[in-house]
């Protein structure tokens, strides 16, 4: 955790709920309706741009970029 930055950190967090409904359907053989497959599509696409967006911007460290 230590090596990770927030950025990765928030972005493992926002997957933390299609996990559990993964693990609720593997595990419990609990079933997923319409909606629940909605969000999680809406939440991993949101995700996915949100990185590739900032994937894009160079980082700054003091007045140089890296």
């Amino acid at each position: 955790m230590k090596r990770l930055n927030g950025q990765s950190i928030a972005t493992l967090s926002y997957i933390d709920p299609i996990t559990a409904l993964l693990a609720s359907f593997l595990i419990f053989g609990e079933a997923s309706n319409g909606i629940q497959m909605l969000g999680a599509v809406l939440l991993l696409g949101a995700t996915f741009l949100g990185d590739y967006k900032t994937a894009k911007q160079p980082e700054l460290v003091g007045d140089e970029q890296i």
